[in-house]
């Protein structure tokens, strides 16, 4: 289950879901304050993209982007995808197809200090991966400033209420 983040932090979940057949992802972006409450969400999808690893590097960078747009600079950056939490983490250059996604988000990384990536899993996740799903059927850019998008209220509800717990 999702916890909270640290006193003065936000949680930034990220999440891709791949429609293989439409060669097409879902990226979504959750980001909630220390008492659980939603900050800002965004999602879109992008075409060409097959590759469930490829697309989990893209929602992590689109987290980093957005989270640097609104200025946040306390933030824990989630997902499920432990591969890209290991790669990201790492010093050393990341070589694949999609590797300069993943070297745009080391450098988003390492510019700001306070910024950190994590692994968990998916039921710590749920919010972002049921977004995510939702996304592929979008046409653009979706972005919610404190509101919650109607998918996943009865999941933010719920981890809210059900966690009191925070992170340290």
């Amino acid at each position: 289950m999702w916890s909270r983040p640290r006193e003065s932090f936000v949680k930034t979940n990220w999440d891709a879901v791949v429609d293989k057949e439409g060669k097409k992802v879902g990226l979504r972006v959750v980001i909630r304050n220390e008492e659980g409450e939603i900050m800002a969400a965004v999602g879109e999808h992008r075409s060409l993209v097959s590759d469930p690893t490829a697309a989990k590097g893209y929602a992590l960078r689109k987290a980093m982007e957005f989270c640097k747009d609104l200025n946040f600079s306390r933030v824990v950056f989630e997902g499920d995808a432990q591969v890209i939490v290991n790669v990201v983490n790492e010093e050393e250059k990341y070589l694949s197809i999609y590797g300069f996604v993943i070297e745009d988000a080391k450098k988003l990384l390492k510019g700001i200090s306070q910024w950190s990536v994590k692994f968990v899993y998916r039921n710590a996740n749920e919010a972002a991966h049921c977004l995510a799903k939702e996304a592929l059927s979008l046409f653009s850019e979706n972005v919610w400033i404190e509101e919650v998008p109607a998918c996943i209220e009865s999941i933010l509800f719920k981890e809210k209420h059900c966690n009191t717990g925070s992170d340290q």
